[in-house]
């Protein structure tokens, strides 16, 4: 099985379901080619993606320090510095072979999300439960899935007692941390690393897209239940039903409950 438990990774808890906010060309790109999109860590919009906190990158030349004490090592300036350049170069590097699918995890539908991700009326919303997501994949690549945990870039750290228990090096860390100001996310991701042994732009320019890469699944494992935005008229319902029969799915379509008539 392609989903690998990882100790770093966790779900959110119980109650809440997973939810991808897309338009329709992405939705039927999905049950067309039993693909979602994993975009490279480099190529989102938040340049953070992958960055460590400030205290954390001071701490490499300390604990440099510490290791080389502790092994008899005498330290000095020069060999210190290329210690933490290349640690720089290695995880800004490293977000070119990280792929990314995001969800959003909540109890319910959620507003927010509809406006942050839809440019229309003519949006999907897909739900499903973490257990889905985890049986779905069908890649010989090995994925990690959970919750992104949110933090004070500047002030704070990675470790946390209740949230984020664990110390020590993890290269995935910094992938399911992201800076505060995206707390109203909620995201879960599914992470993937590109295995190559080649050049990797050379890699990349081989591949159908160059910001990321279509990772095989089972869509009938995946989807619990399709919801249409709140604005949706009826012809685009209809259009929505049409496709997933189209392709040989008997997913259930329904509208959102958002702009249900209200009572006075």
């Amino acid at each position: 099985m392609p989903y690998e438990n990882h100790p770093l990774f966790s779900d959110p808890l119980p109650g809440n379901k997973l939810w991808r906010y897309i338009d329709f060309k992405k939705f039927e790109s999905i049950l067309s080619r039993n693909a979602p999109f994993f975009c490279r860590a480099d190529k989102f919009s938040d340049p953070f993606e992958g960055a460590f906190p400030l205290k954390e990158v001071e701490y490499r030349q300390q604990w440099y320090e510490n290791s080389n004490k502790k092994s008899g090592i005498q330290s000095n300036n020069e060999k210190k510095q290329k210690h933490c350049t290349f640690l720089a170069n290695f995880h800004e590097n490293r977000r070119k072979i990280i792929l990314i699918n995001c969800w959003h995890y909540n109890t319910t539908e959620s507003d927010a999300m509809w406006r942050l991700y839809l440019k229309d009326n003519e949006g999907i919303a897909i739900q499903t439960i973490p257990e889905k997501i985890k049986a779905c994949f069908d890649t010989n690549y090995r994925v990690n899935i959970g919750i992104v945990h949110y933090i004070d870039y500047q002030n704070g750290i990675f470790y946390d007692k209740q949230k984020f228990p664990h110390i020590g090096y993890n290269a995935s860390t910094p992938f399911i941390h992201k800076r505060i100001y995206f707390k109203h996310e909620q995201e879960y991701r599914a992470i993937l690393e590109i295995d190559t042994h080649d050049e990797i732009n050379i890699f990349w320019e081989n591949e159908e897209f160059s910001k990321g890469k279509m990772i095989s699944i089972k869509v009938e494992k995946l989807i619990e239940k399709i919801i249409v935005s709140p604005n949706a008229d009826n012809k685009f319902i209809n259009k929505v039903k049409e496709t997933v029969n189209k392709y040989g799915f008997d997913f259930k379509v329904s509208k959102s409950i958002m702009n249900e008539k209200p009572l006075f």
